[in-house]
């Protein structure tokens, strides 16, 4: 972690502004600092997950991770409208003495998925395991991400209709806000200024 004042001093002559923020943990946490240090209060501060989602982000910078924004995959909020991600987090928690978070929701789903393929493909060769794959029909309500369905373009290989999420730190967790159908609470927009909210 080095000096990032020249960072800073360019991010204070642009705002009023939101921040939108890519960042692994250690360089999420100097940034954050650095914006309270200087009293940078931009509009909002937008993550690009990384950093921004760790497990430990919340836990370093405790209160002054309080209302960043962080793009995510999933959130355990989800489970207030479907009860499915509650179902599989207990059992996750059961096992591994800790709550899902993005990554793990991800891999879990992405195993439901293969295993679903293999179970409807004609052999365990690969190219009939890969036809089946993108012939994969799950629906919505059938898995713990916030997807539509699981539907795969032949040409790109990717999920067609899937889709991400906000999540604002609010009281010290990450709380669904975007979309708004899926929101668990509503964003808090603007970002209080650091000079009035609770300090370390």
């Amino acid at each position: 972690m080095g000096n990032i004042d020249a960072e800073l001093n360019k991010i204070k002559n642009a705002l009023p502004g939101i921040i939108l923020h890519t960042s692994y943990l250690n360089d999420a946490v100097l940034f954050i600092r650095g914006y309270k240090k200087n009293n940078l209060n931009a509009t909002a501060i937008l993550g690009m997950d990384a950093g921004f989602i760790s497990p430990d982000f919340i836990k370093i910078l405790g209160s002054d991770a309080e209302h960043l924004m962080s793009r995510e995959v999933w959130a355990l909020d989800l489970a207030k409208k479907k009860p499915l991600v509650g179902t599989v987090n207990d059992l996750f928690r059961e096992r591994f003495k800790r709550d899902m978070e993005g990554n793990s929701a991800r891999a879990y789903t992405g195993l439901i998925v293969l295993a679903d393929a293999i179970n409807r493909s004609e052999s365990l060769k690969a190219e009939d395991i890969r036809k089946s794959v993108l012939q994969t029909d799950i629906k919505g309500e059938e898995i713990i991400m916030p997807w539509d369905s699981v539907k795969f373009d032949p040409a790109t290989g990717q999920n067609i209709l899937g889709k991400g999420i906000i999540v604002q730190v609010q009281k010290g967790k990450y709380h669904t806000v975007w979309p708004w159908m899926a929101a668990e609470k509503p964003v808090i927009w603007p970002m209080p200024p650091w000079s009035k909210r609770k300090s370390n």
